[in-house]
């Protein structure tokens, strides 16, 4: 059985606290599917998370490489993450903000 990979962009939309690092949430993405954001060796889940400003607020741009068949779950443990809205930075710094939609695919 042979499985078909891919690599899909994922967006959700958020916003900031004020004092928010806006690249947290994209470490708590990687602590979800990684497990930390300074891990050994390669991801299992190959990903990169940029912030995007749409002009009516922000999105999270997650571009994700995974079997075809694990993509719901990836989607879903990457809403989840920034559902909780929290992640304590490298540096002891809190960072919050509030996930404001679904995690949508909006590539392949």
């Amino acid at each position: 059985m042979t499985l078909e990979f891919g690599s899909f962009t994922l967006s959700t939309p958020i916003s900031f606290d004020e004092a928010a690092d806006q690249r947290a949430p994209g470490g708590a993405v990687t602590v979800e599917l990684c497990g930390h954001w300074d891990h050994d060796g390669t991801c299992r889940f190959p990903h990169h998370s940029h912030i995007e400003n749409s002009g009516n607020g922000f999105n999270l741009v997650v571009q994700v490489q995974c079997a075809i068949d694990e993509l719901e779950d990836i989607q879903r443990r990457i809403h989840e993450a920034l559902v909780h809205g929290f992640l304590v930075g490298p540096n002891g710094t809190s960072s919050t903000w509030k996930c404001e939609g679904p995690t949508r695919r909006v590539s392949s």
